[in-house]
């Protein structure tokens, strides 16, 4: 390879990974590292837990420039999976940027609390929260898709019951696309995490 196809492609691959300026293509690599403030660290059962009691969290995606979005979703763990849905348009950005690159993170964020009796005048926060990243995949199966897209209502709505979410599946199926994140990694921290954790088996 002579100094012009290594200095086009440096070029090619910088453009494509979206790396900023004064970044080498060298450095692209990936950022993961261990926890820092390891005393905050939950275990990944308890990481489990912020994520099952927390109704909606932020679907980060990364298109092929690297061009990031985030985006709310209202998800479920269903086995190994988190699922959620959205509107079944391949032209939509969400859709577009999982086809793109299926390499997805999802933030869950249980607590946040930035005054309480806990921490009576001071500058910091009570918090929660959990990260899991995975891949995404939409669900072509039909009987798949009904199945996860009930498991969605019966967490979000359950209120209307295993009859109304059938009826209103069968009206609006054609217009939403399920999907389902196969989990990779899921980590979480907390301060206080056993207030918090009191809290939610207080109900």
């Amino acid at each position: 390879m002579n100094r012009r196809t290594m200095l086009t492609t440096s070029t090619l691959l910088a453009s494509g990974l979206g790396i900023g300026a004064g970044v080498h293509a060298a450095e692209a690599q990936s950022t993961d590292r261990p926890i820092r403030r390891k005393d905050r660290a939950l275990t990944t059962e308890e990481a489990y837990e912020v994520i099952k009691h927390t109704p909606h969290a932020v679907l980060c995606t990364t298109d092929a420039s690297g061009q990031p979005y985030g985006v709310p979703i209202s998800p479920v763990l269903v086995g190994d999976y988190l699922v959620f849905h959205g509107a079944a348009d391949p032209k939509g950005r969400k859709w577009e940027n999982m086809r793109q690159n299926p390499k997805v993170s999802v933030t869950f964020v249980g607590r946040g609390e930035t005054a309480s009796d806990e921490l009576p005048g001071e500058f910091s926060v009570n918090y929660a929260s959990a990260i899991l990243t995975g891949k995404a995949m939409p669900v072509t199966d039909e009987a798949e898709k009904k199945k996860l897209a009930t498991a969605i209502a019966m967490r979000h709505v359950p209120q209307a019951g295993a009859e109304g979410i059938e009826k209103y599946y069968q009206a609006g199926n054609k217009g939403i696309q399920v999907w389902k994140i196969k989990i990779e990694k899921v980590t979480g921290k907390a301060r206080n995490k056993q207030g918090y954790f009191n809290k939610i088996k207080a109900g």
